[in-house]
């Protein structure tokens, strides 16, 4: 039985998806501290003659920090870094800890001891962050229209030289992306959560007639493109590239193959 914990999700994979999740964490978690004052919040704060709403929008800033430093800065370390349910557990984890140590910096009581206050910092950040991050999640996937999961049906397809001789054999699913290199193709696949990359000597003609049948198509001239790991496709310098799940490589998009993602354009 497949451990549900482990199933590959979509999470903010590119730079306009994170600044749209921000935006609407930010929106949403303001009118929630507003609203709801959980965990009686304004009793807790140093500045209580200042407006509510004042005092909400400036208790998200260290949410929405944590968030962006996380995102932008955290994640570049982890280029090939895929997140599954459990990961994604565990980063909002790591998140909640660093916000809960920012809040202690800005809200807390001097009079109070560290532990108590980190105790205390913990249980209302975590409130906050978890309730903001499954709204906010929920609203990014329904206004981007895209499902919470990565749809991956096994489907093995052998990888082959120009001997005919059987080099590999993948789930098409997690091949990302093919590159012609003179007499040579540099297939590009994920294997236990990691990007590896294999060269096998055959033609990028013979591979691309193995692999089309199965939304593997040619992109460029020395590139093959697994249409389900798109992301977006994007026009940078009047030359439109593609952008992968998961990683920030950018694959040219030629028009002469323009029409083999028509699909994934329109």
């Amino acid at each position: 039985m497949i451990n549900w914990t482990k199933k590959s999700i979509y999470f903010l994979e590119n730079m306009k998806d994170k600044w749209l999740f921000i935006a609407i964490f930010f929106i949403f978690g303001t009118l929630f501290i507003n609203l709801f004052e959980p965990f009686n919040l304004y009793t807790w704060t140093k500045f209580k003659e200042t407006p509510k709403i004042l005092i909400s929008l400036f208790h998200m800033l260290p949410f929405c920090a944590g968030i962006i430093f996380t995102q932008f800065f955290i994640r570049r370390l982890f280029l090939n870094f895929y997140f599954t349910i459990l990961r994604l557990g565990f980063w909002i984890i790591f998140e909640v800890i660093l916000v809960s140590l920012v809040n202690i910096l800005i809200f807390g009581f001097s009079d109070l001891l560290f532990t108590s206050m980190l105790f205390d910092s913990f249980y209302r950040t975590s409130l906050v962050m978890f309730l903001c991050y499954f709204i906010s999640f929920t609203l990014l996937l329904s206004i981007l229209k895209k499902d919470f999961y990565i749809k991956k049906n096994k489907s093995l397809i052998p990888l082959r030289d120009y001997k005919n001789k059987v080099k590999i054999t993948l789930d098409f699913n997690l091949i990302l992306y093919v590159k012609s290199t003179e007499n040579y193709v540099q297939t590009f696949y994920f294997q236990n959560n990691k990007l590896k990359n294999i060269l096998i000597r055959n033609t990028i003609k013979t591979i691309e007639t193995e692999l089309k049948p199965y939304g593997i198509m040619r992109s460029q001239r020395s590139f093959l493109v697994n249409k389900s790991q798109i992301l977006s496709i994007e026009k940078i310098n009047n030359k439109q590239v593609i952008n992968l799940y998961s990683t920030d490589i950018k694959i040219p998009l030629s028009t002469s193959f323009k029409d083999n993602f028509l699909d994934v354009l329109s």
